[in-house]
């Protein structure tokens, strides 16, 4: 699916429910349209004011699309649709990511203010020194969820069998 940037976001649009499958060759795409502008930023025979103001709104401007398009996309997986195309994976992160949040969140056993306790899965780099696997270490909730995605923690949680509702 080699379409204009354009045309991909309005079929990301139009397909309410569902994910277009927008594959690798629209980031080489947009990566060229990158390289273009580059080339064209740095031609010493353009006036150096309109080069800077273009070349600082076309930034502005991309950024903008992308970072629109990306959050659309995630909304979408995170209200049910499957994730697919070039960036599935960093989709599925997100949607793990705020899934081990409430997890956490809600189960997960508190030490301090705000932190969850986690036993260490692999080493990681806490409060000026390195916690082991095995430790029992106090992690702010959201880098709990996202350490716990990743495999670095696993937390602690409240046994649920042993709530009566």
């Amino acid at each position: 699916m080699a379409l204009e940037p354009w045309k991909v976001a309005l079929e990301e649009v139009l397909s309410i429910d569902r994910l277009s499958d927008i594959d690798a060759s629209f980031v080489e795409k947009v990566h060229r349209m990158v390289i273009e502008a580059v080339e064209w930023c740095s031609n010493p025979l353009v006036d150096e004011d309109v080069r800077r103001a273009s070349c600082s709104r076309f930034v502005d401007i991309l950024t903008k699309f992308l970072t629109t398009l990306e959050r659309f996309r995630a909304s979408k997986v995170l209200e049910g649709a499957e994730a697919r195309g070039f960036d599935k994976k960093i989709l599925r992160y997100v949607e793990e990511v705020l899934r081990a949040f409430s997890q956490v969140a809600t189960f997960g056993l508190r030490a301090l203010e705000g932190e969850v306790l986690c036993r260490v899965l692999k080493p990681i780099p806490l409060r000026k020194s390195i916690a082991t696997p095995g430790f029992i270490v106090s992690i702010p909730l959201a880098e709990a969820a996202i350490l716990t995605v990743l495999g670095f923690v696993k937390p602690v949680m409240i046994p649920v069998e042993s709530i009566s509702f």
